[in-house]
């Protein structure tokens, strides 16, 4: 099979890179006075709009459909070279604000190279192409769709995808609460499932529907830990973040603890000792007694309880 050396070579391009509707000059040999049937392509995608075409230099816009890639010239059939790239930057996200919710919550994309128009560019949530509510070279607004589940969030253009943004799609469960009675100071622990990797500026723990009276020490995606705070009440507990709110669970919030009594009031090591008192909880959980050496006799406390006198 005969090879034929294309004729046309392209010796530069002016400018090399930029978004699409970038005006790009070609300098180079044997064009042909007039396009005519020739082409130029950038990476395979035809330029429409020709400014200008000479023998020896093309002004031309690179077309709404390309992507990063060689640029060459057909004439006659016969491609010229292809080693000169154009480079067409990727979409990019600067901010997804929120950065979490619930399917159907309203997200907006801003960012770079998204073009001005959406025409078959698409937004995907974790693998699941979302509806566009507006779309612009530098924002988009979008919502979370049915079947969402958290992952990368995918601007696409041109199938050149953005880098990935994480977008939670939150659905927060409580399964239990531990110990389900504490006092002010006292540590509670609520497993369950969705809460997410963190709480950062968006979740909180809310007693009849306020943060002020509970402090998060530890949040994971199954279980989370916080401290109930002066003057918090008992009723609902729940968990929230972004648009979403947990389900409510029951939390008593005791008063402090109350020694009433102690029978007998003196023994000897290894005697039994019954306290009398209030607000030392429904169960033994993390709670201790100690008595004035600083022995612990049951390991746990603050409850009505009978126990032994700890051998010194």
């Amino acid at each position: 099979m005969n090879y034929t050396v294309p004729s046309q070579v392209i010796s530069s391009l002016t400018p090399s890179t930029g978004p699409v509707g970038t005006q790009v000059t070609l300098n180079g040999v044997a064009f042909g006075t007039t396009q005519g049937t020739s082409v130029l392509t950038f990476n395979g995608q035809p330029a429409t709009a020709i400014a200008s075409w000479s023998d020896g230099q093309i002004v031309a816009t690179v077309p709404v459909t390309a992507a990063s890639g060689p640029v060459k010239v057909a004439v006659n059939g016969i491609n010229s070279n292809n080693d000169l790239i154009f480079t067409v930057p990727p979409p990019s996200e600067s901010s997804v604000t929120p950065g979490g919710g619930t399917v159907g919550t309203q997200v907006t994309i801003a960012g770079s190279g998204f073009q001005a128009n959406q025409r078959d560019s698409t937004v995907s949530f974790n693998g699941v192409v979302a509806s566009v509510t507006s779309w612009s070279d530098t924002q988009i607004v979008t919502s979370v769709p049915a079947g969402a589940t958290t992952g990368p969030l995918l601007v696409t253009v041109n199938s050149v995808n953005s880098s990935s943004a994480p977008f939670e799609v939150t659905n927060l469960t409580i399964t239990s609460l531990l110990p389900t009675e504490a006092p002010a100071g006292g540590i509670v622990t609520i497993t369950g499932t969705g809460f997410g990797a963190s709480n950062a500026n968006s979740g909180s723990v809310r007693l009849n529907g306020d943060s002020a009276h509970t402090y998060v020490t530890f949040w994971s995606d199954t279980s989370i830990k916080f401290e109930v705070l002066d003057n918090a009440p008992s009723g609902n507990l729940t968990v929230t973040k972004y648009d979403a709110t947990s389900n409510a669970l029951p939390f008593s919030v005791e008063g402090a603890p109350t020694v009433t009594g102690l029978a007998p009031s003196a023994g000897p090591v290894g005697g039994t000792v019954t306290i009398s008192g209030n607000g030392f909880g429904p169960s033994q959980s993390g709670n201790s007694v100690q008595f004035a050496a600083g022995a612990n006799a049951f390991g746990q406390t603050r409850r009505s309880s009978v126990g032994a006198i700890p051998r010194s």
